[in-house]
C-alpha cells in the first residue's frame, strides 16, 4: 500500500466541531448586531430543530458512509466538505461563517500487520471482514486495513488471554479467577464500549 500523500495528511475538523464553529461564529456576530441578539436563542434553536428531518438524517448519513474517510485521508477531506456545503446552505440567510479549517496533526498507518497463533494449533487471522456483494464499501483497503493507531512498532509473542468484552468488570472477574493478564495478549470481543477504552482498561 503506497503511504497517504501529504495533502492527505492534513486533517479536518469533525462535523460536530464544524457545528460548533459554526454556532461560535453566528453567536460572534449577533454581538455585533444588536438587533440579531434578541432573537439568539429561538433562532438557533429553531434552525437547529426544524431542520433536521429523519429523511435528511438518513440521506446525508447513506453518502458519508459510501466511501472510505479515514482520518487524514482525502475522504476525511470529502466528508468534511460534505458537511461544510449542507452547512452553508442552512446557514445561507444567516451571518453565520462556515468553513473548513486544515490543521495539522500527527496519524499513523500500518505498514504491515499480522496477528499468528502457534500453539496449541497454527492459525493466521485475517484481519478483514468478509467482501459482501451488495456492499461496495466492503471491498476497500481502509476497511478492511484494521490497526491499533499509534501503537508501537515491533514483534509481541505471549500467552493469549480472552477477556469477553475487555469492560473493566471483565478483569475484575479475570483477577478473582486468578487470571493475570500482565505480560499476556489479550483478545476481546467487539462491542460493549468503545473500542479505545478496551485498551486502556487493559
Amino acid at each position: 500500500m503506497h503511504p497517504p500523500t501529504e495533502r492527505g495528511r492534513k486533517s479536518c475538523r469533525h462535523a460536530q466541531q464544524i457545528a460548533l464553529m459554526v454556532v461560535a461564529s453566528a453567536i460572534s456576530s449577533s454581538m455585533m448586531l444588536p438587533a440579531l441578539a434578541l432573537a439568539d436563542d429561538a433562532m438557533w434553536e429553531s434552525m437547529f430543530v426544524e431542520g433536521v428531518t429523519e429523511a435528511a438524517l438518513r440521506e446525508a448519513l447513506l453518502k458519508i458512509t459510501s466511501y472510505d474517510h479515514v482520518a487524514g485521508t482525502v475522504g476525511d477531506l470529502r466528508s468534511a466538505n460534505f458537511v461544510r456545503d449542507k452547512l452553508k446552505a442552512s446557514f445561507r440567510d444567516t451571518p453565520a461563517l462556515v468553513e473548513v479549517e486544515p490543521v495539522d496533526v500527527m496519524l499513523s498507518y500500518p505498514i504491515s500487520r499480522q496477528l499468528t497463533m502457534t500453539e496449541p494449533q497454527p492459525f493466521t487471522a485475517s484481519l478483514s471482514e468478509t467482501i459482501l456483494p451488495n456492499d461496495v464499501t466492503s471491498d476497500n483497503v481502509w476497511r478492511n486495513l484494521s490497526f491499533n493507531a499509534y501503537s508501537a512498532s515491533g514483534n509481541v509473542s505471549a500467552e493469549l488471554v480472552y477477556a469477553n468484552y475487555g469492560d473493566p468488570d471483565d478483569f475484575v472477574a479475570l483477577e478473582n479467577h486468578g487470571v493475570s493478564v500482565e505480560g499476556k495478549v489479550v483478545i476481546v470481543r467487539y462491542g460493549s464500549t468503545f473500542r479505545g477504552l478496551k485498551v486502556s482498561a487493559s
